[in-house]
């Protein structure tokens, strides 16, 4: 470790395990990514002085030994499906992605040029699935700027330019809806998002801040995530086992049809266009 040169990204891959329970297909697995000689910001409290001491140094155990800031990601993978635990404040996956893509350029014997892994969000298969897993609608903000054009067809951007010509010379107008111990029905926020997608819709922008979940915006496809509720010890460590079964439940529930159609097949293969129960005929 002395031979690193401090600023140096480290990373690993450790408890690599093959599922229990379920179908019993798929492995699971734990990466690590540190920056060896990393420097942080520390605060001594209790000393009595009316102002705080902060240095800036390298973290030091109780035996004297430098220790470093780990991130932790668990994983679990299928076919061609990763799952990646997000923990808040872990920094992201930025320095992840270039980590498996060296393992499986290692162990498959691929070209480094290639790129092996990207990751990104679950597409939520429709507008409403999003909305329920980010648990309700919690505030909707939309953004006038051109006067409206449809009539009947468009309710509330007829509505908003009313409201806005109620002030001489204003040209933009901004509104928001925001719901407290309730939430704010989800078939009318689907309407108004219908609205703004419409080609002569006058409203320019469009948030719909969901409950426990990301904003969703005028894109054509909507993202969804799972929360994860895990036990944490006395001592502030978190249940592992629980995490790692939050994601292969995830998992089965992409596997598991909605209606006639499922985002990722038995095998882990990402469903494209095939309804569940038939297959491809090649």
């Amino acid at each position: 470790m002395g031979r690193l040169v401090p600023g140096t990204s480290c990373s690993y891959i450790d408890k690599i395990k093959l599922r229990r329970g379920g179908d019993g297909r798929g492995v699971s697995f734990e990466v690590g990514v540190y920056t060896h000689g990393l420097e942080m910001d520390q605060l001594s409290l209790g000393d009595g002085s009316e102002e705080p001491e902060v240095v800036t140094s390298r973290l030091v155990g109780e035996d004297g030994n430098a220790r470093e800031i780990l991130h932790r990601y668990w994983c679990v993978a299928l076919g061609e499906i990763l799952l990646i635990d997000y923990t808040r404040a872990s920094g992201g996956y930025a320095k992840l992605t270039p980590l498996l893509d060296f393992l499986f350029h290692y162990r498959a014997g691929l070209s480094e040029k290639l790129p092996v892994s990207e990751l990104l969000d679950v597409a939520a298969p429709s507008f409403q699935a999003a909305i329920t897993a980010g648990g309700g609608v919690a505030k909707v903000t939309i953004k006038m700027v051109e006067p409206v054009q449809g009539g009947l067809r468009m309710p509330v951007g007829r509505r908003l330019s009313e409201l806005r010509d109620c002030l001489s010379g204003a040209r933009k107008l901004s509104v928001t809806w925001e719901s407290d111990d309730t939430q704010i029905d989800a078939f009318d926020a689907e309407k108004l998002m219908k609205e703004f997608q419409r080609s002569d819709s006058p409203i320019e922008n469009i948030v719909i801040k969901l409950k426990d979940g990301p904003d969703l915006t005028g894109a054509t496809r909507f993202h969804e995530k799972q929360d994860i509720e895990v036990q944490v010890t006395p001592d502030g460590k978190v249940a592992v086992n629980e995490i790692i079964d939050g994601l292969w439940n995830y998992l089965d529930k992409l596997r598991t049809p909605n209606g006639s159609w499922r985002m990722v097949d038995d095998d882990g293969y990402i469903v494209r266009a095939i309804p569940a129960g038939r297959r491809k005929r090649g």
